[in-house]
């Protein structure tokens, strides 16, 4: 493991989610709103982020890394793979995003 490796790992233990965030998925979940990661983080970081954060990540039909597209945000790749993995058109999603990039790709 590198350091860097190391130091995310520690960091995303450590780190909380925001607040209201588990709320909302809950509230989305008892609607049947159907959702999914896309996140431009590779699979090892996402390893990491599910530890403290399994209680988000186990209500998602699917989780979206980074590295599996071949175009990151803020190209749509990694979003119409989300929206194929969970059986919809890309039309019908909503997009939640936190970076400029991804609210292009999300566009």
């Amino acid at each position: 493991e590198s350091k860097w490796e190391e130091a995310l790992g520690t960091m995303v233990g450590e780190a909380e989610a925001l607040p209201g965030a588990e709320d909302v998925v809950d509230w989305l979940k008892r609607q049947d709103v159907v959702m999914a990661i896309a996140t431009s983080s590779n699979a090892a970081a996402v390893a990491k982020k599910r530890v403290p954060h399994g209680y988000i990540f186990d209500r998602m039909k699917t989780v979206v890394t980074g590295d599996q597209v071949k175009n990151g945000k803020p190209a749509p790749d990694i979003f119409l793979l989300a929206a194929e993995k969970i059986g919809l058109d890309p039309a019908e999603c909503v997009v939640v995003e936190d970076s400029p990039a991804g609210v292009q790709a999300a566009v």
